[in-house]
């Protein structure tokens, strides 16, 4: 639990004024299938919002254009 308060903390300061968007977007898709992995579907619904937000980070569209 504590971790992915941890994470979801970087992941939202990076995010936040474009500091280091692909690097908040692999953090969270990363630690998304880790914590499946390790786990073994036991934070499935967690996971599944990490790598949602992941995706959508690196699929977003700034005022200049594409991210990715």
């Amino acid at each position: 639990m504590g971790a992915a308060i941890i994470i979801c903390t970087i992941a939202c300061i990076w995010f936040k004024g474009n500091k280091k968007p692909r690097a908040a977007d692999m953090t969270l898709i990363i630690f998304a299938a880790v914590t499946l992995l390790i786990t073994h579907d036991g934070t499935f619904i967690g996971a599944f919002f990490y790598s949602i937000a992941g995706i959508i980070g690196l699929v977003r569209q700034s005022s200049t254009g594409w991210i990715l």
